[in-house]
């Protein structure tokens, strides 16, 4: 994947903490400088429990930090409130989880509509874009299948389709392959390196390093530490 520099962060991290409250305080994030370049390609990788999660929670506004300020396209945003937050989302994020989330007893196309349902989208226009992102993600054939008769690599690219139909800005993706096989990890692969060579912005979390490896950039994170810029080895 291609990605871009990062002298126009859509998102940036000024001294970011999370800490979680408790009988011991728990430091899932210590202070976190980060820049995520417009249209760039970043893997956050770091053994489980290291605040991957956190950190994407946080880049994804799903939850706030501690201290810190966060920059959105430059505008100071640390202090919005849920229901702010919920819109920007909305807006300008597409969210992939390992779990794909579908709903059965509603069609592919029905389900990757529902990412449309509360955004102000008119019901024609939201079958026209359901079926531009099918189309694009090579899963017109299966558009009126039931979710439960897809192959895994297909639920994933319907998840793919339903974040991406609404156009965000940034696609967060939280081990995107960690459910599937060979085969089916490197097609939902080729499909976000698609997408990013087309400009979207991605960030994800993985486990894979040779799947890293692929992305512009690599942060690592361990004991809530984010290490900058390495790439992890092929």
């Amino acid at each position: 994947m291609k990605g871009a520099a990062c002298s126009d962060p859509v998102i940036e991290l000024r001294d970011v903490t999370k800490r979680y409250p408790g009988r011991i305080a728990v430091h899932a994030l210590q202070p976190t400088n980060l820049a995520i370049g417009r249209g760039e390609s970043l893997a956050v990788v770091g053994p489980s429990g290291s605040g991957k999660s956190t950190l994407l929670n946080i880049l994804g506004l799903l939850d706030a930090p501690t201290h810190g300020t966060y920059l959105l396209e430059g505008v100071d945003i640390t202090a919005a409130d849920e229901a702010v937050r919920g819109v920007v989302r909305g807006q300008m994020f597409g969210f992939v989880f390992q779990a794909f989330h579908l709903l059965p007893h509603r069609t592919v196309v029905e389900n990757v509509e529902l990412a449309m349902m509360y955004a102000t989208v008119t019901v024609k226009d939201r079958r026209e874009r359901a079926l531009e992102a099918l189309e694009a993600l090579g899963l017109m054939h299966r558009r009126d299948a039931d979710p439960r008769d897809l192959s895994g690599g297909e639920r994933q690219r319907t998840a793919i389709a339903r974040a991406i139909c609404l156009r965000p800005k940034v696609l967060f993706c939280d081990e995107p392959t960690g459910n599937l096989d060979t085969r089916n990890s490197a097609i939902v692969m080729d499909v976000l390196a698609d997408l990013n060579e087309k400009g979207q912005t991605l960030v994800m979390v993985t486990h894979n390093l040779s799947l890293a490896s692929s992305l512009l950039r690599t942060v690592t994170v361990e004991d809530g530490i984010v290490a900058d810029g390495a790439r992890p080895p092929a």
